[in-house]
């Protein structure tokens, strides 16, 4: 009925398809994501005080995705899951790889509230590599945050060169891993963007990785507009 339908277009995941904007449920979804991954930080510290070694909570997490993925998977029917980009998607599977093993280093030798900082460092990562490889053009804006992203990381971590003797005292292999964290997880999201398509500054697709989301909707994993 049509006051039946009504009520179904306002169903939470008919208006998240429907009612949102791209660039709005890009931020729906980046925003679960930090909660997510906040929590996964905390359960991360709770079993590195328990005596977990960090190589099983990665056993763990990535053994829980495969199932998770194969499901959606095969619910979704996708034929081809690899693509035709596969020594991109291995690439891609291996800098992921590294940037979750950082990360969970880091939760595990760093105070929690500083886990955090790889967050602040990816984006310049992830916006120098886009600007390099894919020739997009971000806006002014995010190029002008740059710096508040380096001069918060440097407020966080405090190195003993610019703060003397009154700087803190953290974990090498926390603040290490957590820089590698930085910069896989900065690269592995602009390689996200090669296999699946992107825009560029005019809302296109960028030359360079046409071909990557032409593949990606021959593979089942986007639809088809």
């Amino acid at each position: 009925s049509e006051g039946g339908d009504g009520v179904a277009g306002w169903l939470p995941w008919t208006w998240f398809h429907t009612g949102l904007s791209d660039q709005a449920r890009g931020m729906v979804l980046y925003t679960a994501g930090v909660t997510a991954s906040s929590l996964t930080a905390l359960s991360a510290r709770l079993m590195h005080d328990e005596g977990i070694a960090v190589h099983w909570v990665v056993f763990a997490r990535t053994a829980a995705g495969l199932v998770i993925t194969a499901a959606l998977l095969w619910y979704k029917e996708v034929t081809n899951p690899l693509g035709y980009r596969r020594g991109m998607l291995c690439l891609r599977a291996l800098l992921g790889m590294c940037a979750i093993y950082s990360f969970f280093v880091t939760a595990s030798y760093l105070p929690l509230a500083d886990t955090a900082v790889p967050s602040f460092i990816a984006p310049l990562v992830t916006t120098a590599v886009a600007a390099t490889a894919l020739g997009e053009r971000p806006h002014w804006g995010v190029w002008a945050a740059l710096p508040a992203c380096v001069a918060g990381a440097t407020l966080v971590v405090q190195p003993s060169g610019l703060f003397g003797s009154t700087s803190r005292s953290l974990s090498g292999i926390g603040v290490v891993a957590a820089a590698a964290q930085a910069f896989f997880g900065g690269v592995s999201k602009v390689l996200i963007r090669v296999l699946s398509g992107g825009l560029n500054s005019s809302g296109g697709t960028t030359s360079s990785i046409r071909s990557g989301g032409s593949d990606a909707v021959a593979a089942g994993l986007i639809p088809k507009s």
